[in-house]
């Protein structure tokens, strides 16, 4: 099998022991667990938001006709002051 195979499987692989892993230390510590709800929900929000935002980066920087000036005014300007960052246009 090439590598286009193995690359998903072993993601998923993590995944699933990540998730595992947290589960059963949930299951240990039901009360710590249950007082943090609220900081779990957040997180999990704060991902969800994070990774559409990338994928939707990607995506339109793909569709874009020139995304190299973009990306290449972006770190221009990122190196020359560390914040915030002014693109220039």
């Amino acid at each position: 099998m090439d590598n286009q195979f193995w690359m998903p499987l072993f993601a998923a692989l993590v995944a699933a022991s990540v998730t595992t892993t947290g589960i059963a230390v949930i299951s240990r510590f039901q009360q710590w667990g249950q007082n943090r709800t609220a900081y779990f929900a957040s997180f999990a929000a704060g991902i969800l938001f994070s990774v559409s935002f990338c994928i939707l980066l990607r995506q339109h920087l793909q569709k874009t006709q020139r995304p190299r000036l973009f990306v290449d005014r972006i770190s221009a300007d990122a190196s020359d002051q560390p914040f915030p960052v002014r693109m220039r246009l």
